[in-house]
């Protein structure tokens, strides 16, 4: 069975950019499978927080959207409610901190 999750940035505008993510429900059997969708969701959240494009950006756009990236991840895993998938999103968090 194939589910989909939406990426979405998590700002005040109240239709916020988004992307589907469509994953199949034994995606998170193994640490190294959920590694692989988190991975998937990232790049989502980087496409809708506007840190895919090789424009040049200043620094605080630069903050606002590595934040951005940083709640939509958190959002969807939140929404997902895995506990394998919360902890591959922890372990990113320790790395990137």
């Amino acid at each position: 069975m194939l589910l989909t999750v939406e990426v979405r940035a998590t700002e005040s505008d109240p239709n916020p950019p988004r992307v589907a993510v469509t994953y199949s429900d034994t995606a998170f059997a193994s640490r190294a499978e959920t590694a692989g969708v988190y991975r998937t969701f990232k790049i989502a959240a980087r496409k809708v927080c506007g840190l895919d494009t090789a424009n040049v950006v200043t620094l605080d756009e630069y903050i606002r959207a590595k934040e951005c990236v940083n709640d939509a991840l958190t959002d969807v895993v939140r929404r997902l409610n895995r506990p394998m998938l919360t902890s591959v999103h922890e372990a990113s968090a320790r790395k990137a901190g």
